[in-house]
């Protein structure tokens, strides 16, 4: 059995457990970029807990004494004579949070020899010596998109905080004053500023997001530049570097890793390139900016404000200079565990536990260095890439679990009945097959939940396949050209013309055909060049010397519908779309005739999965020589 010791700050000194302010928390499904939340096999909690403090131990007492498993759980974490110190020489697991980090240095790792697996309860692992967890084969790990939105959240408050000069004005009113010209004689409006992001990973993209409706103008500098669309969506402008970047704007927020190259880097000489009266956010690493540069910049006038809630060391010791710097509206590290994201890591810490004690592969994403000898990630506290040994580990530990899954489902297939989440991905005119298909699992597997992935991309599709997030795709054929797919052409969809109540046009639409000719005296609207439905048409217009010019685009079939039956307009759809639709007049394309083929796709892994089995068996027709793998 296993000792494991858990680091946590310590309780409220007003008494455990505190009166919560609110009743619940909301629901999240999932992570903004589709990942799923934690999946452990149970919580001994509620959502909503303290849960980060050392009287709630994450919720896992319960679940690791009935495992025969001890837990030591402290607040003591620094020095020689601290319980983290005491305890650490034969733990075999240590977790902490990076809000209240127990230091693993490369003295402590030496003397822990019974050391096999750290955990962060949260994101940010530069709190351990990752050589030195290399050269001792242990396992590091950390709740990986937990606390995300959270930070993020936490810095647009900042923002706002500093430039609107919030908190001398709620201390007026804490001191009961009523000055007015004193409240505002700091106090500006976010909006038309230039606001400048470090680093554009999940935390530095959600404050891009977050910002964007105040009507500022958005700038940003990263390894990795963004896609050409994200930056369009947001009126991005990419500098090259930092030192390019705060030349040109009023306020910078930080989210880069603490790495040699970054350490220090906002000193002295960076500050005097900015703006006069800029503001910085940083909720990414203290030890980024020169403490004591940040201290003359505010007290000569360069910076109008300085915030963030990260702080070296931590817990910050009661003369540190910032905490009595001018103009500034730091809190202590407290951006990500706010209590949802506390729910969250606590769930994910005891999902990594779950998977260490069973012997079973950890969550990829989850991982910094695992028992190889390598590093997995090139991060601090942002996730910035994976190491070359990370890619290949990521793509064997994906495998890993898929087949993990596979004997699951095999055994209860074994059982006459399989019981698991068939994962499909769907593109816009793949819905209508997708609907069949779903109709036909469930009456051969009435055990069978199915998630649709809808509105994706065939590429997204087919990366998602490769990486085992998927089990099926309704895609578009030429998508599907990969050796190790398995394709079964499902669909056919003919494109017609619609129109609702409000169209005014003489052209029969009543069941009967329409030429491209006919279209061009039309208001048209037609999906955007760059999707696959959009393609196929165009392609199949110019093959006939014909072409078509909409007054309208759009990024969706839906809104194609909605668009004609709230005005006098006229689309192009794949016709069983239009079918789904009431009251809605259509005529077929003809002089070209024009269909959309989909197929579905799945990876043609051998020997084949019962998931794989009952999928190719819903999507069954009547002439079996339909189905074809590439060889």
């Amino acid at each position: 059995m296993a000792k494991i010791v858990l680091v946590l700050y310590p309780d409220p000194k007003t008494g455990y457990p505190p009166v919560a302010a609110r009743d619940s928390l909301p629901v999240i499904e999932q992570y903004p970029n589709g990942q799923s939340l934690p999946t452990p096999e149970a919580i001994d909690f509620k959502p909503g807990e303290l849960l980060g403090s050392v009287s709630d131990e994450l919720g896992l007492r319960a679940f690791l004494e009935a495992a025969g498993h001890e837990l030591v759980v402290t607040s003591d974490k620094d020095g020689p004579d601290s319980a983290f110190e005491r305890e650490l020489a034969d733990a075999d697991v240590v977790i902490s949070q990076p809000f209240w980090p127990a230091y693993l240095t490369c003295e402590r790792i030496a003397k822990a020899p019974n050391l096999k697996l750290a955990v962060t309860a949260g994101i940010g692992s530069d709190h351990v010596d990752l050589d030195a967890a290399i050269e001792r084969d242990i396992t590091v790990a950390e709740v990986t998109y937990s606390n995300s939105i959270g930070v993020a959240e936490h810095t647009v408050l900042q923002v706002l905080a500093l430039v609107r000069d919030f908190v001398p004005q709620h201390r007026i009113v804490l001191e009961g004053g009523w000055d007015i010209a004193d409240a505002v004689s700091r106090s500006y409006d976010l909006e038309g500023m230039d606001v400048g992001v470090f680093a554009a990973g999940r935390i530095g993209r959600a404050v891009i997001e977050r910002l964007a409706p105040f009507g500022v103008h958005l700038h940003y500098t990263d390894r990795h530049r963004l896609p050409a669309e994200y930056e369009e969506k947001y009126g991005l402008t990419f500098h090259e570097d930092i030192r390019s970047l705060v030349t040109e704007i009023d306020v910078l927020t930080v989210h880069a890793p603490l790495t040699a190259e970054t350490t220090g880097l906002i000193d002295d000489e960076l500050l005097a390139t900015m703006r006069r009266g800029a503001y910085i956010v940083n909720p990414a690493r203290a030890a980024i900016a020169d403490r004591d540069a940040i201290v003359r910049a505010l007290e000569s006038g360069q910076l109008a404000g300085y915030a963030g809630d990260v702080w070296f060391p931590q817990p910050a010791p009661a003369d540190h200079p910032w905490r009595t710097m001018p103009h500034h509206a730091m809190t202590p590290h407290t951006s990500g565990t706010s209590l949802p994201s506390q729910a969250r890591y606590a769930a994910g810490t005891r999902e990594i536990l779950e998977d260490f004690f069973a012997g079973r592969p950890i969550r990829p994403e989850y991982l910094i260095v695992l028992e190889l000898g390598v590093p997995l990630v090139r991060r601090g506290r942002s996730f910035e890439g994976l190491t070359p040994e990370g890619e290949a580990v990521l793509a064997r530990a994906r495998r890993m679990l898929d087949e993990h899954r596979s004997l699951r489902d095999e055994v209860d297939r074994a059982r006459d009945r399989l019981a698991t989440t068939v994962r499909i991905g769907v593109i816009p005119a793949g819905l209508v097959p997708a609907a069949d298909l779903v109709s036909r699992l469930a009456l051969r597997h009435p055990l069978v939940r199915v998630g649709l992935r809808t509105g994706m991309t065939s590429e997204e599709i087919v990366v998602r396949l490769h990486r085992y997030e998927l089990d099926a795709g309704l895609i578009h054929p030429s998508a599907a050209d990969h050796d190790d797919l398995h394709v079964v052409p499902v669909h056919e969809d003919r494109i017609v013309a619609v129109a609702g109540a409000h169209s005014t046009s003489e052209v029969p639409l009543d069941g009967g055909s329409v030429t491209p000719s006919q279209l061009r005296e039309l208001g048209l609207a037609m999906l955007d060049p760059g999707m696959r439905a959009r393609q196929v048409i165009d392609d199949a217009l110019r093959a006939a010397g014909e072409s078509l010019t909409p007054r309208f685009e759009a990024d969706s079939i839906e809104g194609l519908l909605a668009l004609v039956r709230q005005g006098p307009w006229v689309a192009l759809v794949p016709e069983s779309t239009a079918r789904s639709s009431a009251g809605l007049r259509t005529a077929a394309l003809i002089e070209p005739d024009v269909a959309i083929p989909v197929v579905l796709a799945r990876l043609a892994d051998e020997p084949r999965s019962p998931v794989a089995s009952a999928i190719d068996e819903a999507a069954a027709h009547d002439d079996p020589g339909r189905a074809r793998r590439r060889e």
